[in-house]
């Protein structure tokens, strides 16, 4: 009669699970990191560009407000005031949203070069006032890096998991 024999030495099995959470959490975690920048370098490949400063903004950061304990996030975001009305549009007749105005009056400058601050005031009430009147169109591109990044990105957590394993239970 053939037989097969397996031994589990129940000790490496208790070490392999004491240390699966702190070994599971740094390659998730890494891969969670490095998805948050390809995330990132995507939408700075596909963000309208004036003066860079919203190119510029976007970055991949760590999550840590309102995480309960254990919970890994990154994400992918812009730094601008403005970079909400660049990716959702404003529709017509709002009020004149909230913020932009900054950014309203660095554009009017850098568009119009009026001569003085008299000037610079007229034109951007009749810019902010059009906005009011027609709205700023769409013009998504933090969405469509989400969106063609996905795939890559779970694939990206799948090998870190796959790895933490074969670290834990595979030597490494």
């Amino acid at each position: 009669m053939n037989t097969i024999t397996f031994t589990i030495d129940a000790d490496d099995a208790i070490r392999a699970f004491e240390r699966a959470h702190e070994v599971m959490a740094r390659h998730v975690d890494g891969a969670l990191e490095a998805g948050a920048q390809y995330v990132a370098r995507e939408a700075r490949q596909r963000v309208p560009k004036w003066k860079n400063e919203l190119l510029n903004s976007i970055r991949a950061e760590r999550v840590t407000e309102a995480m309960p304990p254990g919970v890994m996030a990154w994400q992918a975001r812009t730094g601008t005031n403005y970079a909400r009305y660049v990716e959702e549009g404003v529709r017509p007749m709002q009020s004149h949203p909230p913020g932009i105005a900054n950014g309203l009056m660095e554009w009017v400058r850098e568009k119009f070069k009026p001569e003085n601050d008299k000037e610079l005031s007229r034109i951007a009430f009749a810019v902010a006032f059009a906005i009011q009147r027609r709205g700023i169109k769409p013009r998504p591109y933090m969405a469509p890096a989400m969106e063609a990044s996905e795939a890559r990105v779970r694939q990206m957590l799948r090998q870190a998991a796959r790895a933490g394993i074969a670290e834990v239970f595979g030597g490494r």
